[in-house]
């Protein structure tokens, strides 16, 4: 994984740079930055080139990857950077008061091991901010079908349990189906998604909140 981002690191953001993928990117990731909204010191994990952790207005921001080019790239703006897995980070219990995981980083990772070790390093009443796709999200041709090498939810409640293990609280879920034309992405209501035989979204933030130790043993 970490050789085919390296890969594509040079020319990453210009190949999603059309006005079509910014307008539906700012969108996308407003929930994530209003998460953060206010910390002082912000993890991004999966943090790529740097396009969402650099519009985080925190005194600390600081990014973490396995791909080595993509972090060059983050460099290059400005950002803190370290090669990292985000099933081990180098950093000490307590370190950040927010975090994100943008890019559908996920797909990528054990959730309840990422999300222990998330959970470690933030402080209590930390928000961590989650971008994950639908593996099984409805088109005119039908579902798609889950990819195997990577794990996709197949609900939108598919992180509360793995979550709420590691100490946090689900906060909000965010559902958004993207569209070809403006305003290229729609929010799918949490009733329409409860009704619906199919799965209508692709695109999910899930915002928790890091709990105390007290509170946390209490569920």
């Amino acid at each position: 994984m970490a050789r085919g981002y390296d890969d594509a690191a040079d020319a990453y953001d210009e190949r999603h740079g059309s006005r079509r993928d910014r307008a539906r990117a700012a969108i996308l990731e407003r929930p994530m930055l209003e998460a953060v909204r206010g910390a002082r010191r912000v993890l991004e994990v999966g943090v790529g080139t740097g396009r969402v952790l650099a519009q985080v207005a925190a005194g600390v921001r600081v990014g973490a990857d396995v791909s080595s080019a993509m972090l060059a790239v983050a460099r290059r703006r400005g950002l803190a950077v370290v090669c990292a897995d985000a099933h081990r980070l180098p950093f000490a219990a307590g370190s950040f008061d927010g975090a994100l995981a943008g890019g559908a980083v996920f797909r990528y990772l054990d959730a309840p091991v990422a999300l222990a070790e998330l959970a470690r390093v933030l402080v209590p009443g930390s928000a961590l901010a989650i971008h994950q796709l639908g593996a099984r999200t409805w088109g005119p041709r039908g579902a798609r079908h889950p990819d195997p090498r990577v794990r996709e939810l197949a609900r939108a409640d598919e992180l509360d349990g793995p979550a709420r293990a590691a100490g946090f609280a689900v906060e909000r879920i965010v559902r958004w189906r993207t569209t070809r034309v403006p305003p290229y992405a729609i929010e799918i209501p949490a009733w329409l998604d409860r009704r619906s035989p199919v799965q209508l979204w692709n695109h999910v933030v899930v915002v928790v909140r890091r709990l105390n130790a007290a509170t946390s043993g209490a569920h």
